[in-house]
């Protein structure tokens, strides 16, 4: 089966800097200070897929997801591994 109709892949890194668009479930984003980013010139992608899968968030920003009833929110983060000499 595949599952790739169902994901909508983003790279919120290459998304918000280059191309100029956040996800649609991202209403409000603030950096690490409570500084709220302005997004008046960024465009929200409203692509319908079954499970959005968001790659490549910023540290420094804490996000606001507007999450729609009937829709489970998962959160994770990949640790870089450390290797020491």
């Amino acid at each position: 089966m595949m599952f790739s109709k169902f994901i909508n892949n983003k790279d919120f890194h290459f998304n918000f800097f280059e191309k100029r668009t956040i996800p649609s479930p991202y209403n409000i984003i603030r950096l690490i200070n409570n500084e709220e980013l302005d997004l008046t010139h960024i465009d929200k992608d409203t692509a319908k897929r079954n499970v959005l899968l968001v790659e490549l968030f910023p540290t420094i920003f804490i996000p606001n997801i507007e999450n729609p009833i009937g829709f489970e929110l998962k959160k994770y983060s990949r640790q870089r591994d450390t290797v020491l000499a």
